[in-house]
C-alpha cells in the first residue's frame, strides 16, 4: 500500500480501509501467518533467477514473494503487481486478483 500512495494510484483513504481490513482479515483467522523454510525459499528463487531474470528482468522482491509462495505449496498467490503476477503466472501459480 505505501508504494501505491507513493505511485498516487490510491489515497490515504483506501490505504486506511486496506490496512484495517488487513488487521480484521489476520484477527478472524482469514489470513493467517505461516512460518517458512527460508534456506529452501533462497535456494527456490536463486532457480527461479537463473531460469527467468536474463530474459524477462524480474526484480529480487517479486522472485523471493514467488518462491516463499512455491515453498509452501500456496494454492492462490495474491498481487496487484503486474510484473509479479506475470512472475507468478509463469511459474505455475493461480494468481487474483486476475
Amino acid at each position: 500500500m505505501q508504494h501505491r500512495l507513493y505511485r498516487k494510484t490510491i489515497n490515504q483513504i483506501q490505504a486506511n480501509k486496506a490496512f484495517i481490513q488487513w488487521e480484521t482479515d489476520l484477527a478472524s483467522g482469514t489470513v493467517i501467518i505461516i512460518p517458512t523454510d527460508w534456506p529452501q525459499v533462497f535456494q527456490e528463487a536463486r532457480r527461479i533467477a537463473k531460469l527467468r531474470t536474463m530474459m524477462e528482468g524480474y526484480r529480487s522482491m517479486d522472485i523471493l514473494h514467488v518462491a516463499a509462495a512455491l515453498v509452501m505449496e500456496a494454492t492462490v498467490f495474491l498481487t496487484f503487481d503486474e510484473r509479479q503476477t506475470g512472475l507468478a503466472k509463469a511459474e505455475g501459480l493461480k494468481v487474483k486478483p486476475a
